[in-house]
């Protein structure tokens, strides 16, 4: 593997964030040229919050109390420090550039941008599977399948190939198949003829529960 590749962490919290980053510390023969980090402050979470005995849903499916306005500012503020502090970190270890931002927005938002390699922070469950499932367009998988093998070597693991859908239909199986993989990681391939409308990707991304790598099509 010798193209450098520019890659952005997106991540809702510094826990998820801090396995993404651990996660690329491991893919040792990855080259980066550089390295941005996206912390995404839902705003749904600020609207909760501003609400008296507001409940969110977890990741796990449990139930918590929202925190204040207040407490939420200062945990986004502690997150952006510590996520913006690791970054800085493996970009010098890599001799790779590096930018940090806060944005509000869903997980939709950062999938609009089809050009840019992303790598969607999912702390996710422990899980003995070491799967890497790569979703490869018709066209072949381009710079998915040394990027899903990194992930595998990484996690000593294995790559697992899926076709991408071709229609609605073919989506949603493939969302229901994903859900029921336990994939320790998954790699979607993009192209410019197989692109991956936000609408579809977050489907797929909340069914896998495990770090989502989203090659660029530019």
């Amino acid at each position: 593997m010798t193209t450098a590749f520019r890659l952005t962490v997106c991540a809702g919290s510094f826990e998820d964030a801090r396995r993404a980053l651990a996660l690329l510390e491991r893919m040792t023969d990855l080259p980066l040229a550089e390295i941005a980090g996206v912390l995404l402050e839902d705003p749904r979470h600020a609207e909760a919050a501003a609400l008296p005995h507001q409940r969110l849903v977890t990741f796990g499916g449990g139930l918590t109390t929202a925190p204040s306005p207040a407490a939420l500012a200062q945990r986004a503020a502690r997150d952006a420090a510590a996520f913006r502090t690791d970054l800085e970190r493996l970009a010098a270890a890599r001799r790779a550039a590096w930018r940090f931002e806060r944005r509000s927005g869903a997980l939709a938002a950062a999938l609009a941008d089809a050009e840019e390699m992303i790598l969607l922070a999912h702390a996710g469950a422990l899980r003995p599977s070491r799967r890497v499932v790569l979703i490869a367009p018709p066209g072949g998988a381009g710079a998915g399948w040394p990027l899903a093998e990194a992930l595998a070597r990484a996690m000593g693991g294995h790559v697992e190939e899926l076709p991408a859908p071709e229609d609605a239909e073919g989506r949603e199986a493939l969302v229901a198949r994903v859900g029921r993989m336990s994939a320790a990681a998954l790699v979607v391939a993009r192209s410019p003829d197989a692109p991956w409308p936000a609408e579809a990707l977050e489907p797929l991304v909340e069914a896998a529960r495990c770090p989502v790598l989203l090659t660029g099509t530019g």
